[in-house]
């Protein structure tokens, strides 16, 4: 082990280290060393040294190659674990804003902890960030406050550019770090130097660099030719370069890095280094000869060392999609890593190359079906499932190379060894939901052996919180996923499903595995057998019958009774009603007083699926008055996210609610609108559009089952109506009551949220006789640009849905390109049966004039030539849009044919 006893190298920190932790970049390896143990004695007040954080070697050749390993070791203090975390961040080189102190780690410090990680953070920020400077007496070093205040100088003169200006702000800056020491200067001035680079600005960068040449220049023998000399002035001559290539051109760039590379008297293994590459690229760029000798440097650095194997040259080659160079340079990274043990780096290693490997298949559409392979076996070894769901599987792709016996592969790569089985699971559950969600129609039995297999292992899985295991939640959670996508795969796998689902839902463990469990049995419910579906069920009933109410888990018991209120268990209970007795006993349980309302909504919803014979049974018709008031309580609480959901459940068990709770739910809606109308909309406010365009709807059969008079009703709506008309004159002004979050002012609106009350608002204006009225507030809102795309939607869609298509016409000519295609599927249902011209004529320019994408072909087959006015003056129209065209392939095989046809009617 390296030991110091006198915590500093050549560079004297004990007065000054704080400045030096901001400006740490500029020192070698033993001096970042010196200087972190400095830290650890300083802040310790001699309690800590570096070595109680951590082991260390020290080691390479001159200063601009020295190398510092350090492992942590494990503290027995906060303090401690605090500051190994500050040397470690210093090792990775990364300045990520550092972590809040708080008291009791204060006060184990010696010196303010906050002086810390100002001095940490002010090294991270540039000429734009609003730097606060801590208050005086926290300070305990005069020169990290000459530094910040050196910074801010240049923060005030961003925009300088003369000579006289740049001479000003230069005896500025001199004047602030008059007492400063000369080492600190010269890393100051070059890091300002730096710091107007950063903002493009060459003249004053390279003010500063010669600056601190000059100061390079004042230091004494033999300072003068001592390492921190020779590694800043050759890090200060190449930055002169740099800015000289900036102003003048790379020819008066290489000049000058050919200078630096032969001067005797400089660092030559630093310049050798970094300079080589700069001087190669700018001797090319600056010469009318093409071919230039290669004289690029290159470093093998501590090749038998896992840092010096990293994969940056492959994600170069990657990004400039040279596959094969990336490919090329992805395996010798691998078998360096392979060769050294370095199990962990070759994971991540594996991941990336699989990446690369399939992003190359997918771009040449060369469907190899052993690279493939190969890809998969790589994902699968490097053990992370987060790879396998961020590739963006093609279609395609998957079609043609992914059948039984590559499945069967990836199943036995991932059970082949008992140490990594359940993390290699974990990837063979993400491929194979991908593949499943994503693989082609009639394919359904290669999909029943993914499921199976994720079935299988489920089964036989305990759920936890770790991600990256193959547990009982991950496997399901893809199960679902892939049942709501593909629910086509449902039936494969009914019978195996309802087994395991019987045999889990109350025994998974953890409660997000029986939540899971009960979600999973709601989404395939309708396909199971009655066999299975009664086996399920009764697990579920056993699982309420388990649950106290005052147990408070809603988490469970939320999805237990919306999988009985799912309509094939509300058959189920007709065809068995011993067993339907029981489910409404056991759901009934759940509305007393121990709930607080909290379940009111769903027994609702759940019950209301059951024949009347089961609920009109002695006791249970009188427990339904509670359910009533609990919801009610729970509606009125506007700003709950579960308002809109209590309201919903009054309105679709009308004959239950009665007419008292109707009426309660149309004066709960005149709340939340007067939300918006003031301009600060309830949290129920987004979602509430659904049982406006309830009302509306089911406006006869909630009147006729609840009793309430249809006179009475009908004013109700109509004040809503009006109240709307005024929602929407406020969201000019204030359109941020349309956000999904209302509360967070600075949120712009949601267009699916306007889109949805646009529906609801002519929907209730038509059904109250104020349409005019109501189309007129929406066109004035239209101009306010939040509204406009949302609006524009919900009149495409009424359009399609067989409204009048007027308003739609005027609005798609000054629509953007988002709000256009957004609309184009309703507005091509639109089309059928459409005999209206100028809706015809302004779909086809307007396609013109957004395209081209593939959707375009069903607008261009869908409308006949003759159906549109004016064709012959659209003729230039027609070849601008060939002409983006390009040679985008998909498109021209699309499009082309099409475009020709037109052509054609437009000669014609």
């Amino acid at each position: 082990m390296v030991t110091d006893p006198l915590l500093v190298s050549v560079m004297k920190f004990e007065s000054n280290w704080l400045p030096w932790i901001a400006l740490r970049h500029f020192l070698p390896a033993s001096s970042i060393r010196s200087l972190c143990a400095t830290m650890v004695h300083g802040m310790s007040g001699g309690r800590l040294s570096l070595e109680d954080l951590v082991d260390e070697r020290l080691g390479g050749g001159n200063a601009s190659m020295e190398t510092w390993l350090v492992r942590p070791r494990v503290c027995s203090t906060q303090l401690a674990s605090h500051l190994q975390q500050y040397v470690q961040r210093i090792v990775w080189q990364n300045d990520e804003e550092t972590w809040f102190a708080n008291e009791p780690l204060q006060k184990e410090a010696a010196l303010p902890l906050t002086a810390l990680q100002f001095a940490f953070n002010l090294g991270g920020c540039d000429l734009l960030s609003d730097i606060k400077a801590l208050p005086k007496d926290e300070y305990v070093q005069a020169e990290l406050k000459a530094v910040y205040e050196a910074i801010s100088v240049c923060a005030l003169h961003l925009d300088k550019s003369s000579a006289s200006e740049i001479d000003y702000f230069l005896k500025d800056i001199d004047m602030v770090l008059t007492d400063v020491s000369s080492h600190l200067r010269i890393a100051t001035l070059k890091h300002l130097g730096d710091l107007f680079c950063d903002r493009d600005r060459w003249k004053m960068a390279a003010s500063l660099y010669e600056q601190a040449k000059a100061e390079l220049e004042k230091l004494a023998e033999p300072d003068k030719l001592s390492d921190f000399a020779l590694t800043m002035r050759a890090s200060i001559n190449q930055s002169l370069a740099a800015s000289a290539t900036i102003t003048d051109g790379y020819g008066t760039g290489q000049k000058m890095l050919a200078d630096l590379l032969n001067d005797p008297l400089g660092e030559q293994m630093m310049v050798l280094a970094n300079a080589g590459i700069d001087e190669y690229v700018a001797r090319v760029r600056s010469s009318d000869d093409i071919f230039q000798e290669d004289t690029r440097s290159a470093t093998l650095i501590a090749p038998l060392l896992a840092g010096a194997h990293t994969t940056e040259n492959a994600f170069a080659s990657w990004r400039a999609k040279k596959f094969s160079t990336a490919e090329a340079w992805f395996w010798s990274t691998l078998r360096r890593q392979t060769a050294l043990g370095l199990l962990t780096a070759s994971k991540t290693t594996k991941g990336h190359f699989a990446s690369c490997l399939i992003d190359d298949l997918m771009s040449r559409k060369s469907y190899d079906a052993a690279t493939f392979k190969l890809a998969i076996s790589l994902l699968i070894e490097g053990e992370s499932s987060n790879w396998a769901k961020e590739v963006r599987w093609s279609e395609d792709l998957l079609d043609a190379c992914v059948d039984d016996t590559l499945c069967q592969f990836v199943i036995h790569h991932a059970e082949a060894h008992a140490g990594v089985r359940k993390h290699r699971r974990a990837v063979a559950i993400a491929l194979f939901a991908e593949w499943a969600r994503n693989i082609g129609a009639g394919r359904g039995t290669l999909a029943t052996l993914m499921l199976e297999y994720l079935i299988r292992l489920g089964s036989d899985s305990n759920s936890n919180f770790r991600k990256d295991d193959a547990d009982f939640q991950t496997c399901f959670e893809a199960v679902l996923d892939v049942c709501k996508r593909r629910p086509e795969f449902r039936f494969g796998i009914r019978d195996e499903l309802a087994s395991v689902l019987a045999r889990r839902i109350g025994g998974t463990g953890y409660w997000t595995g029986e939540d899971i469990a009960l979600r999973l049995a709601a989404e395939c419910a309708p396909v199971f057998t009655d066999e299975g579906l009664k086996h399920v069920v009764g697990a579920a009933v056993a699982l309420l019958r388990n649950t106290h109410p005052s147990d408070g888990n809603w988490v469970i018991v939320k999805p237990a009774i919306r999988l009985l209120g799912e309509e094939c268990v509300g058959d189920l209970a007709v065809r068995d009603g011993e067993l339907g007795s029981e489910m409404v006993r056991e759901v009934l349980k759940f509305n007393g007083g121990d709930s607080d309302g909290t379940y009111a909504a769903d027994i609702i919803f759940a019950l209301n699926r059951y024949p009347p014979v089961l609920l009109h049974a002695q006791g249970v018709e009188d427990q339904y008055k509670p359910l009533v008031k609990q919801a009610l309580e729970k509606a009125s609480a506007i700003n709950s996210s579960n308002a809109v959901n209590n309201m919903m459940a009054l309105l679709v068990a009308p004959r239950v609610a009665g007419k008292e709770a109707i009426a309660l739910v149309l004066e709960i809606l005149g709340k939340i609108l007067d939300s918006g109308v003031n301009g600060k909309s309830a949290l129920s406010f987004g979602p509430a559009y659904t049982p406006v365009r309830y009302l509306v709807a089911y406006r006869t059969d909630i009147c006729r089952e609840s009793g309430m008079p249809v006179e009475d009703f009908d004013r109700s709506l109509a004040e809503l109506s009006g109240q709307l008309q005024r929602v929407w004159h406020t969201a000019i002004e204030h359109p941020s009551i349309f956000a999904p979050l209302a509360i967070l002012r600075k949120q712009a609106a949601e267009p699916a949220i306007v889109h949805n009350w646009v529906i609801a608002s002519l929907e209730l204006a038509e059904s109250v006789g104020q349409s005019e009225a109501m189309v007129a507030t929406l066109e004035a809102a239209r101009a306010q640009k939040q509204l406009s795309d949302g609006i524009s939607l919900a009149f495409a869609t009424r359009h399609a849905s067989g409204a009048r298509g007027d308003i739609d016409v005027e609005f798609m000519s000054t629509e953007s390109r988002g709000a256009f295609y957004a609309a184009i599927g309703r507005r091509l249902s639109a089309l059928q049966g459409n005999a209206d011209r100028r809706f015809t004529t302004d779909l086809f320019k307007n396609t013109l004039r957004h395209g081209p994408r593939q959707v375009d072909a069903a607008v261009f087959a869908s409308i006949s030539p003759r159906d549109v006015d004016h064709l012959t003056s659209l003729i230039q129209e027609l070849e601008d849009y060939k002409a983006r065209i390009g040679e985008n392939r998909e498109l021209s095989l699309t499009l082309a044919p099409l475009l020709d046809r037109w052509k054609q009617a437009v000669q014609a």
